[in-house]
């Protein structure tokens, strides 16, 4: 189911292979953000999405990437309107993307617009 494959990409998402050691403050980030989305801690996963964002900000791959994955951890915390807005602002750098049109759809879905939701 969709939902479980959303997790499971999240959770799973990895920057390239580095020791504790040799991590970049952004690899760090990326890491404690998909811990905390392992565990079910939002707000951790949140925060780390975030920091990571911050620190990855010329990278534009990254960025959506890590906006796409900042909207799943938004939307499984209940904050639809800011899970749609990353989505959103991830789609904007990857149209094609299927994970932040997936998140757009449902989080739309979760503030009671199904019709847009829909397009």
């Amino acid at each position: 189911d969709w939902a479980r494959r959303e997790e499971d990409f999240a959770a799973n998402w990895r920057l390239p292979h580095a020791t504790t050691q040799t991590q970049t403050p952004l690899e760090h980030a990326a890491r404690d953000a998909a811990a905390g989305y392992a565990s079910g801690d939002w707000a951790r996963a949140v925060a780390g999405y975030t920091r990571a964002i911050d620190l990855a900000d010329c990278d534009t791959q990254a960025v959506t990437t890590l906006l796409a994955n900042r909207s799943a951890a938004r939307l499984q915390d209940g904050a639809a309107a800011a899970a749609a807005h990353d989505a959103a602002l991830s789609l904007t750098a990857r149209p094609a993307d299927w994970r932040p049109r997936l998140r757009l759809a449902r989080a739309l879905g979760e503030l009671g617009r199904q019709a847009d939701a829909r397009r």
